[in-house]
């Protein structure tokens, strides 16, 4: 199977990362990409202004701070499932070639 040029770059960007973050330990790992999802909710106002309000509704009972932890909180555990996804694939062996 042939890649396109922008599919090997992007496995290239995938592998080079997790080649990175294998010298540190898991722990730091986790917390890594923990602050990276919570980048992304200070960074993305739109997707995190969906996420606070569907938590409202949701959770109509909530204060407003208990929404913003329990979606600080949800982005992180997004950023954990993208670092476990990282290390959950396989990376072509046409990239070792």
């Amino acid at each position: 199977m042939a890649y396109k040029l922008s599919e090997k770059i992007v496995w290239g960007i995938v592998a080079a990362i997790r080649k990175i973050l294998s010298f540190f330990p898991l722990k730091v790992r986790y917390s890594f990409f923990e602050n990276l999802g919570l980048l992304g909710y200070y960074l993305i106002k739109k997707r995190r202004k969906l996420t606070l309000d569907n938590i409202r509704q949701a959770f109509p009972e909530k204060s407003d701070e208990e929404v913003v932890r329990i979606a600080k909180e949800s982005y992180k555990t997004m950023g954990k499932m993208i670092m476990t996804s990282i290390y959950s694939i396989k990376i072509p062996t046409i990239f070792f070639e």
